[in-house]
């Protein structure tokens, strides 16, 4: 695999403590599905499919059977599999309506969403080492399982080789990846089609992407490297995340520049997060007490993540336009500084570095804040709560070091966003 010499990219980040996870729910869960804040559907094993309204505090019973898969497009709109059986719900789980019957023959079923939420996709296949044929399948349905199409897949022998599919990333109706195993090797290829699957492009050997954004930029993983091509996989980047964590475990991007990921040692256990702002070539590291022996999911949209598994839930959340971790439920970092510097800045550097006096008084105040910095150019200033909000957003220019601006907020905690043409700074302040 080739490397690309990579720009440096200077992220100054402060060393932000967590508290401990709070523990919303002792089931045991082995997928998660997270449809807003609020709204979590957990499968439960012979419970069958849970979901709650309020972040995980009560749960109540969506679908009381055993189940293949699932998922929801959105907190109304899901799709079940039992045995070779769809269900679909347009009222949030109160009620389930049969959809359609799959073949019986792959062991392995599987349900997802596209991206823009636009279609739902089935796919499946028998184990590849089990010498037994792939049986795969794939059909998609448009209209939330009123009516389904079959989608006819290439054959899946490539010379000696049998290919077994394993799973699916569909941006859209149209824009289609899977991902196969082959036995007996164990290469993994890739198949895509840009008209929903009347065309297929030539199968290619491929890592399993976490991450796609568009034909040409994708993201996937190794041990502890992040992969990442520009140039529709003909040439990788091969990026160390860390040389303290030997495996990633979890993966996402909210778009081609943030990003967030779990990494482990599976030695003693234990587990850091790690971020970035630039499309993954640079990393830095949070210390959070993560539960060990579980597994991860981000959340939508902001990347929250869960935790699930052994008996628990918990949530952080990514802020993209503050580029570190928050914590839900009102607990944020005991330090919000942070300064970033593109890579192919050469000047004004001093403006918001990080030693930089930036105050911030009273603090707390009941709504008159006054800002001084040394900067004298104009800048943007967010205010944002501690769900990420913005709240407020006003360009000022600094014409004697100080800025006063009068908020009518509620009580609580706030960081304020500041930035400049090259940089940006964060801080914390209360409202009381």
């Amino acid at each position: 695999m080739k490397k690309k010499i990579l720009s440096l990219i200077i992220l100054v980040l402060s060393n932000l403590g967590f508290s401990q996870w709070d523990i919303q729910s002792n089931i045991f869960f082995s997928k998660i599905q997270v449809t807003n804040y609020d709204t979590i559907y957990a499968y439960a094993g012979n419970l069958g499919i849970m979901k709650t309204t309020d972040n995980a505090l009560t749960w109540n019973n969506a679908f009381p059977n055993s189940v293949l898969d699932f998922t929801f497009k959105n907190s109304d709109t899901g799709l079940t599999i039992k045995n070779d059986t769809i269900y679909k719900t347009l009222d949030g789980s109160s009620s389930w309506q049969y959809s359609t019957t799959l073949n019986s023959n792959p062991i392995i079923k599987k349900v997802i969403c596209s991206r823009d939420s636009s279609t739902f996709f089935v796919y499946g296949a028998n184990f590849y080492w089990t010498g037994n044929p792939p049986a795969n399948i794939l059909q998609k349905t448009t209209d939330n399982g009123n009516s389904w199409s079959q989608i006819t897949l290439p054959s899946p022998i490539i010379g000696t080789e049998t290919l077994y599919l394993q799973s699916m990333i569909a941006l859209d109706e149209q824009n289609l990846y899977l991902y196969y195993r082959a036995a007996p090797s164990g290469v993994n290829y890739e198949l895509k089609s840009f008209d929903g699957g009347i065309n297929w492009e030539p199968y290619i050997i491929s890592p399993i992407m976490d991450y796609i954004v568009s034909n040409d930029i994708k993201y996937a993983h190794y041990n502890n490297f992040f992969l990442k091509t520009v140039d529709a996989g003909q040439v990788w980047d091969t990026i160390q995340i860390s040389t303290n964590a030997n495996i990633i475990v979890e993966v996402d991007f909210i778009d081609e520049n943030f990003g967030a990921v779990v990494c482990t040692t599976f030695v003693d256990s234990v587990q850091w997060i790690y971020r970035t702002c630039d499309g993954g070539y640079s990393w830095s590291s949070d210390t959070v007490n993560i539960p060990i022996n579980s597994n991860y999911l981000f959340g939508p949209t902001d990347l929250d993540l869960y935790a699930y598994n052994y008996g628990f839930i918990g949530t952080f959340r990514l802020d993209t336009s503050l580029s570190h971790l928050l914590i839900l439920n009102n607990v944020v970092p005991d330090s919000t500084d942070c300064t970033y510097i593109p890579s192919d800045t050469t000047s004004g550097l001093n403006s918001f570095s990080k030693n930089s006096k930036i105050e911030i008084f009273p603090n707390p105040s009941i709504g008159l804040i006054n800002i001084k910095l040394k900067s004298s150019e104009e800048v943007n200033i967010q205010i944002a709560n501690t769900k990420g909000q913005i709240v407020y957003n006003n360009n000022h220019i600094n014409s004697n070091g100080l800025i006063h601006i009068d908020l009518d907020l509620l009580q609580g905690l706030y960081i304020i966003i500041i930035k400049d043409s090259l940089n940006l700074v964060t801080k914390k302040f209360v409202i009381k």
